[in-house]
């Protein structure tokens, strides 16, 4: 099975958001440094729609979603409670050595 890339672009916000990008789950055969398998993009697209930083726009074709966030003012901790270490007293100590309460999604996106 061929792995797919979601397209990524730029879109106006709705009035009242700060979406930013807006995500194709559609998924095209795409860039060789970024593959995504569309079975393994389902739970973490879902999971942010959960948290309500993605929504799903209302169009007909392949799924697009909206990033409802700005990444430059968005916490990062929820997002990595969710989907890389839960916040335990035993992990405190590691969370606040690691910044995870001073990142924003816009740090973790560049890398």
């Amino acid at each position: 099975m061929d792995a797919l890339q979601p397209r990524l672009r730029r879109v106006a916000p709705p009035a009242g958001h700060a979406a930013l990008v807006a995500v194709q789950v559609g998924l095209q055969a795409g860039d060789q440094a970024l593959r995504v398998d569309p079975l393994q993009a389902e739970p973490i697209v879902d999971a942010l729609v959960e948290m309500d930083w993605l929504a799903r726009l209302d169009e007909p074709g392949s799924a697009r979603y909206v990033l409802l966030v700005d990444p430059a003012a968005t916490p990062a901790a929820p997002l990595l409670a969710q989907m890389l270490l839960e916040p335990t007293p035993m992990l405190r100590a590691f969370r606040e050595r690691a910044g995870f309460d001073r990142l924003t999604l816009a740090e973790l996106l560049q890398g």
